[in-house]
């Protein structure tokens, strides 16, 4: 009796000893490195990969942080760990409805990889507190498919954001497996205070002598800003943002908050010649323009000084006297009386002309 009771206690051990780590492969640890992408979706020459499709490592250009990352944080967890399945990193989250996911990025592209299931829908996108899509229900031909990219965006601007995933309709809730994001950008964890700067202009042209205000708009508001010059010789830039062109070329404006984010937005400043070209002559002067022909003689016309600059464009450009090669000119007799007189592009030796 003694011994079966030993052997009963022996088994009620094992039992629970296997219990209990079966239990403790239901979560999983933080996950907080990242998988840079070497390769694009079927071998493309560029990122090919669209919703819908399943992608199983960041392609080219992108990283891949998983769900485990400490950084992301959820108002309600419930983790599944498993070998048999093909989440990214062997866990995906399952956030009912009602509930948020929520990090920081900075760079200018997302994608958001979930199990493919039709009831993920009623989940929205909201990146710096802007409604910008949903979790795409677009699972129809490939149910349960594993790491599948079910949001895209790529048209940010380069700088930090704050993104929000909500359940917001009656849906069963996602299965959040890992998010891609620029390369060269990094995860952090949610905050929606955080800093940032865009100036009112990316490029300027100006020419030598020449001024321009750039404006700087910050969050948070009003935050001291630092501009630099990246060459004085061709623009310099003062405390305010205002620019002066020096000299011909090209330099970069900077504008950077001095708060120890190092955020910085670029203007990029093309510096041309002064404009030396002489005005035109007021429509309302007059000169007399005087032409000597081949056969000896000499016509003189009367005209307004808009009437020489246009005979001067068909005697001196090739092309217009080729398609025209007689000039005409109107001669005022009287109040009632007007002579049309032509000249002969090759008949013409020289001509003058008398401004009064």
């Amino acid at each position: 009796m003694k011994n079966y009771f030993k052997k009963f206690s022996i088994m009620f051990v094992m039992s629970l000893i296997l219990m209990l780590g079966s239990v403790t492969t239901a979560f999983a640890a933080p996950t907080d490195g990242f998988e840079i992408g070497t390769t694009n979706l079927n071998n493309t020459d560029e990122n090919s990969a669209k919703i819908g499709d399943q992608l199983t490592e960041p392609e080219k250009g992108w990283k891949r942080y998983d769900d485990t990352n400490s950084k992301i944080t959820y108002s309600l967890i419930s983790l599944y760990t498993t070998k048999t399945q093909g989440h990214y990193n062997l866990s995906m989250q399952r956030i009912p409805v009602g509930n948020t996911i929520k990090f920081n990025f900075t760079g200018d592209k997302l994608i958001i990889i979930t199990l493919a299931r039709p009831d993920s829908k009623g989940f929205e996108v909201y990146i710096d507190n802007k409604d910008v899509g949903k979790i795409t229900d677009n699972f129809s031909s490939t149910p349960g498919r594993f790491q599948n990219v079910s949001f895209v965006k790529t048209d940010l601007d380069y700088k930090e954001h704050y993104v929000c995933i909500k359940g917001v309709e009656d849906s069963g809730g996602i299965y959040f497996d890992a998010i891609d994001i620029d390369r060269n950008g990094e995860l952090k964890s949610y905050n929606e205070n955080i800093s940032s700067i865009s100036l009112n202009k990316s490029t300027d042209n100006l020419q030598v002598g020449q001024t321009d205000n750039l404006v700087a708009t910050t969050t948070p508001a009003g935050a001291q800003v630092i501009w630099k010059s990246s060459d004085e010789s061709i623009a310099t830039v003062d405390s305010t943002g205002k620019v002066t062109a020096v000299e011909e070329g090209t330099c970069i404006i900077t504008a950077t908050i001095n708060d120890g984010s190092n955020l910085s937005d670029f203007c990029t400043i093309n510096v041309t010649k002064k404009d030396t070209t002489e005005p035109n002559e007021p429509d309302n002067s007059k000169a007399i323009l005087i032409i000597n022909l081949t056969d000896g003689e000499t016509k003189v016309f009367d005209v307004s000084y808009s009437e020489v600059s246009k005979f001067k464009q068909w005697y001196n450009t090739k092309s217009e006297f080729e398609n025209k090669l007689t000039y005409e000119f109107n001669k005022t007799v009287n109040s009632s009386i007007s002579v049309e007189e032509d000249v002969v592009h090759d008949q013409i030796t020289s001509y003058e002309i008398r401004k009064y």
